[in-house]
């Protein structure tokens, strides 16, 4: 038992901390950095230790109509889109269809030279690390402004220096990317990321808003001063007929592969842990790891402080003293910001949808970096195990001394559970939790009684010692018998990432996994609603609010989360089932008392 206790320990302290412990604080502080810069809405996801940590969703999505801002809305993310265009342009030349090499009038169909130096080739690697010496002259959202042939000043759009020279920005050369991507694939822009980028990596969003659940959306407003927020409507303009003659290899600009990207905080998060792992993630490889590599490493200067690759650039006074990699981006009044350390296994993505201070940006993620990453220390951290033998001693109480006929199934008592086998620390299939807890579950289950549905508990309070279990079952390769059940789509290290990692609130007694059921008149025949999953099945079809469930079984989720959230209960947004009382619950010590 010591040694199984160690490792659980080990893990748990050391890489595996709960989210919702990660987080205490963290919050208040964003909000108030919200209140001090003036922000519309914020949201944020931090990765740690290779795994998503910590996910905030705060403020407004609408401000007009006060609808508060969610986990799944998707920003308009600005200049990180960069990098998708990039990923896409990559994944072609792997493929053997253009070379970063190649001069860019080859691949994009007419010539693309600076007038000023006719006889220096500009090249597709110059494109991508913003030293093509290609401006954004007048316009950048048309091929015509740079074409030769479409009879305008082209001229215009080119610096007086010679090609591969120095770094400046140009969104219209990553426009011309998209172009490219277009006439080396066949494909439309827009279809050709869903396609080979975010639908591999499970991820919603993408560059036609016209597609997108229009819910979903993230507001964004653009501060005037005296005028206030005004909201920016083109940053999610329909295309609708102009996609209509859509001209494949010419007309990618309209999707703005320079800044068009649409997407959650959450599932960037998941995107930048693809660049922070060498081009693969959760089993799916989207780039060789040569290619990841080219584009985090700098090829040119930018001020000293930052250098840039292929739409990535370091970044050296974001944290003090530290060096970082990603991109910002800022559209329309949006600031956004994607930064991470890929040999520490850490990093932040921050967006915002309004502010009057844009300072925020940085504000936050250094707040982010302090909290998570510099000021964590969870060895140090990390609390005790409480010498605590008894039940009695532990504070806790048995849930059906206060509700003698609570519906409860204990998995972890049983084999009916993603281990295949009775959990160590289960003696009894009862649900033990802090009185604090025990009594607003107790009122939970009042509320819902009056409106004919009740809850049905799998799991809550789980010892230290169950933790070992669930980790020496995920080291275990051979182990698959439960695979096709609980985690089809995913391998057993990648449940780490958010699924099993997260148990320190069990084992202090706050934390509860259970469904709702829905009752007769009388009370007595009661069925669970569809919640579109089965408890403890591990992947995305899992979270919350997963657009992979069908709109009435989102809806039975909502009304678990609602009726909880009312007796002070928080979601675990990966787990429809997960629920950890917050109203004056101190973290507190993990214990150790079996399940008896």
């Amino acid at each position: 038992m010591d040694r199984l206790l160690s490792l659980g320990m080990g893990l748990l302290l050391a890489c595996a901390w709960q989210a919702s412990t990660a987080a205490e604080g963290i919050e208040d502080q964003l909000r108030a950095l919200m209140e001090e810069h003036g922000t519309v809405g914020l949201a944020v996801a931090v990765v740690r230790d290779n795994a998503v940590v910590h996910r905030s969703s705060l403020g407004w999505k609408d401000l007009e109509r006060k609808i508060p801002l969610e986990e799944e809305d998707v920003f308009r993310i600005a200049s990180i889109s960069k990098s998708f265009a990039a990923v896409s342009v990559l994944q072609l030349a792997e493929q053997g269809r253009l070379s970063l090499d190649d001069e860019a009038g080859d691949l994009i169909g007419f010539p693309v030279r600076n007038p000023a130096f006719p006889e220096r080739p500009i090249t597709l690697r110059m494109l991508l690390n913003h030293t093509s010496s290609i401006t954004d002259g007048p316009k950048y959202g048309s091929l015509d402004f740079i074409n030769p042939d479409a009879g305008g000043q082209w001229q215009d759009s080119y610096a007086d220096r010679a090609p591969g020279e120095r770094y400046e920005y140009s969104n219209l050369a990553y426009n011309m990317v998209g172009a490219i991507v277009e006439r080396a694939s066949g494909e439309r822009f827009d279809a050709y990321v869903k396609r080979h980028v975010l639908e591999p990596l499970g991820l919603y969003g993408g560059h036609l808003v016209d597609a997108l659940d229009a819910d979903r959306i993230a507001r964004i407003y653009r501060w005037r001063e005296g005028e206030g927020f005004v909201r920016s409507d083109a940053a999610y303009a329909p295309l609708g007929e102009r996609l209509h003659g859509h001209v494949i290899g010419y007309d990618a600009p309209v999707f703005s592969p320079t800044g068009g990207l649409k997407i959650s905080a959450p599932d960037l998060a998941k995107y930048m842990l693809m660049h922070m792992n060498q081009g693969a993630w959760n089993g799916v490889r989207i780039l060789g790891a040569e290619h990841a590599a080219t584009m985090q490493e700098p090829t040119v200067d930018i001020d000293g402080t930052a250098g840039y690759g292929l739409a990535i650039r370091t970044e050296r006074a974001l944290v003090p003293g530290v060096v970082l990699t990603g991109h910002t981006g800022s559209a329309y009044g949006l600031y956004s910001s994607m930064f991470f350390d890929a040999e520490a296994k850490y990093g932040f993505v921050v967006m915002t949808n309004g502010t009057r201070d844009t300072g925020i940006r940085d504000e936050v993620n250094r707040a982010l970096y302090e909290h998570f990453i510099d000021g964590a220390a969870l060895a140090a951290d990390a609390p005790a195990v409480s010498d605590a033998a008894t039940m009695q001693q532990a504070g806790m109480v048995d849930i059906r001394s206060l509700v003698p006929d609570m519906s409860q199934a204990i998995a972890y008592a049983t084999s009916d559970n993603f281990v295949g086998a009775p959990v160590d620390g289960y003696l009894a299939p009862r649900c033990w939790l802090k009185r604090g807890a025990a009594g607003a579950l107790a009122r939970v289950e009042a509320s819902l009684r009056a409106r004919h549905m009740r809850l049905h508990v799998f799991d809550c309070y789980r010892p230290v010692r169950a933790v070992a279990h669930f980790m020496r079952w995920v080291n275990d390769a051979d182990d698959q018998a439960t695979k096709a059940t609980h985690y089809p789509d995913l391998d057993k290290p990648q449940l780490l990432d958010g699924y099993i990692a997260q148990v320190s609130g069990h084992s202090r007694g706050h934390t509860i996994d259970l469904t709702l059921l829905q009752c007769d008149a009388g009370g007595a025949a009661c069925e669970p609603l569809d919640m579109g999953t089965t408890f403890d099945f591990f992947g995305p079809r899992a979270n919350t609010d997963s657009p992979d469930v069908s709109a009435a079984q989102r809806a039975n989720r909502h009304l678990l989360r609602d009726a909880m959230q009312a007796g002070g209960f928080g979601n675990y947004p990966m787990e429809w089932w997960h629920y950890s009382f917050r109203s004056g619950a101190e973290p507190g010590p993990l214990y150790d008392v079996p399940v008896n």
